[in-house]
């Protein structure tokens, strides 16, 4: 496995970001509460921070589709981060370029692979998808963001397991686990404000 330090250090911030996510949802009873807003600035943050070691890694790797659906995440990432900070939505123009990422991030994905791949083709295209589209409605505040992000998660999973990079197999399957959790916390947090 070659840069094995890179998928640590990304693979890890985005792990430490959906640890932030569950916090925040364990918090988030009440959107005025300090602490919903400090692990939501977290969360946010080292998403953020997780983004250069990936696009870094698959520029070395020359893997150009996945170096463009990472950097393609990236407005979403600052249109959350820009909402935690100021608790206010982030620009209009950047919230229309992370919308315009989704269906280009996927139409790149089908395009550069075509059918010649189906199996792997289709698990690379619903990563993408739940990478871009769950990034955008977790900003959004949507519970169905948890859900896009679990495909991504899953399919990521299968998809570097069958790749053999076992450790980041484990962060996908954690990061399923842990974005469960967060699922259920905000639903249960909707639930209440009922």
């Amino acid at each position: 496995m070659e840069y094995a330090e890179l998928q640590l250090l990304g693979g890890g911030l985005y792990l430490l970001n959906k640890v932030f996510l569950l916090l925040m949802e364990k918090r988030g009873l009440g959107r005025e509460d300090n602490a919903f807003w400090f692990w939501k600035k977290w969360a946010w943050g080292v998403y953020l921070l997780g983004l250069p070691p990936w696009l870094v890694f698959f520029y070395l790797e020359q893997n150009w589709i996945f170096f463009c659906i990472e950097a393609g995440g990236a407005p979403a990432m600052l249109c959350g981060f820009i909402n935690s900070m100021s608790q206010r939505d982030a620009p209009r123009w950047l919230e229309r370029i992370a919308i315009a990422a989704v269906p280009f991030g996927i139409a790149l994905s089908l395009w550069d692979l075509g059918l010649s791949r189906w199996p792997t083709q289709l698990l690379e295209v619903a990563g993408s998808a739940g990478f871009l589209v769950g990034t955008y409605l977790l900003y959004k505040e949507r519970l169905v963001g948890y859900r896009w992000f679990m495909l991504m998660n899953l399919a990521t999973g299968i998809l570097v397991g069958i790749q053999g990079y076992s450790i980041l197999c484990g962060m996908q399957a954690a990061s399923i686990g842990i974005i469960a959790l967060a699922y259920r916390a905000k639903k249960q947090n909707l639930s209440a404000l009922r």
